[in-house]
């Protein structure tokens, strides 16, 4: 069940980890010399879903009900 757009990233997170873990867990696909690149740019990708990750959280986190009684992130969204 997904509540909002964090949990949706989040599902596309886990999925492309698990997609990414077997690419790299696969041995037929280390012997192309290609997929190494592919490898890196996929590398790339679930480092930029993962930031959107950070930043969605942040976001979530900032305009809570009742957040000025949390502690504040140390960074915005933004300055990440």
């Amino acid at each position: 069940m997904e509540h909002g757009p964090l949990d949706t990233l989040l599902k596309h997170f886990r999925q492309g980890l698990n997609t990414f873990g077997n690419l790299i867990e696969c041995e037929r696909c280390e012997s192309v010399t290609e997929n190494r690149a592919f490898k890196v740019v996929a590398a790339q990708c679930l480092g930029t879903l993962g930031e959107n990750v950070v930043k969605s959280y942040a976001r979530t986190i900032t305009t809570a009900p009742n957040s000025s009684k949390r502690e504040s992130p140390s960074r915005t969204a933004d300055e990440m």
